[in-house]
Order: C-alpha cells, then structure tokens, then sequence
C-alpha cells in the first residue's frame, strides 16, 4: 500500500515515521493557527469598538440638529450600526473565549502524550 499523501508529508515534517510524533507535531501546528484566530479576533474587535466609539461621536453631533429630519434619520441608523458592531463584538469574544478553551485542550493532550501528568 502507497503511503498516504499527507502522512509521508507529515513525516517529512516531523522527520519521523513513529505516529506519536507525527501526532504531536500535527497538534502544536493547530495550537498556533488557533493562537493566531484569537489574536486576529481580539483586533477585530478592537477596530469595531473603536468605531462605536466614532458613531457615539457622530451621534451626539447629529442629536443636536434635533430639528433636521435627515439628521435624525442619520442617528437612528448609526445607533443600529452601533448596536450590530457591539453584538459583532461580542460574538467575536466569544469565539475567542471559546478558542483558547481549545488550545488549553489541546496543550493538555500534547502534555499527556509526552507522558507529562495532568491535573485539572
């Protein structure tokens, strides 16, 4: 039987054939995409609370055009924007939260193969 392709490539990578390493190297590559998602996530909502914080400007401005209907229109539209953006925010918390939950998972597991012992 033909080596599977991704196997041999893994086996390249790890310089080993035994699976265990294999393993673990294929572990420790997901740990760091997902360590890149969190910080990707993080500076995601950090551009979108720096912008609820230029509507809440832009807001207060229009407010005190109270006797222009465009402006008032204007407001109720950002401030829907601004509510998407925050709830887009914490969804992305979230999913960071939720991501680094992984990684410690999945930490623990390289931990336990290596024969290291782990205690919660």
């Amino acid at each position: 039987m033909a080596p599977l392709p991704l196997l041999e490539e893994l086996s390249k990578t790890t310089m080993s054939t035994r699976t265990k390493d294999q393993l673990l190297i294929l572990i420790q590559m997901d740990v760091k995409k997902d360590a890149s998602k969190v910080s990707e996530f993080k500076k995601l909502v950090g551009e979108l609370l720096e912008d609820v914080r230029r509507m809440r400007g832009y807001i207060g401005e229009l407010k005190k055009l109270k006797t222009n209907n465009d402006a008032i229109g204007t407001v109720e539209l950002l401030q829907r924007m601004q509510k998407d953006d925050l709830e887009k925010a914490a969804r992305l918390l979230l999913m960071a939260k939720e991501t680094k939950v992984k990684i410690q998972e999945k930490n623990s597991f390289i931990l336990k193969i290596r024969g290291h012992l782990v205690v919660f």
